[in-house]
């Protein structure tokens, strides 16, 4: 393909739209697929937990939680640094 090709071909995605999804088959309902995956997910998980995921059911493992830290205070703040260091870590973006 020559300078030209090529450069007629940006061309016509750019008259297209810009970003090509035209031109490789895919409509504007397929980019709201991702969204409506994530929608359907937490339909899904709040449908599994929903007794779970109650303010009193919050309120007693929050009480539990602290319970726990008042009973084991250095071993929460090791734990808490560690994940918080796990967290970080692999939080690094995907370009670097």
């Amino acid at each position: 393909m020559t300078k030209e090709n090529g450069s007629l071909a940006q061309k016509g995605l750019a008259q297209k739209g810009g970003d090509g999804a035209e031109a490789i088959g895919r409509g504007p309902l397929m980019r709201l697929l991702p969204l409506a995956g994530m929608i359907l997910a937490a339909v899904l998980v709040y449908w599994q937990f929903r007794d779970v995921l109650t303010f009193e059911a919050l309120q007693s493992g929050r009480a539990d939680l602290e319970a726990f830290r008042d009973a084991h205070f250095w071993r929460a703040i090791v734990v808490f640094i560690l994940a918080y260091a796990v967290i970080v870590a692999l939080s690094l973006p995907g370009a670097t």
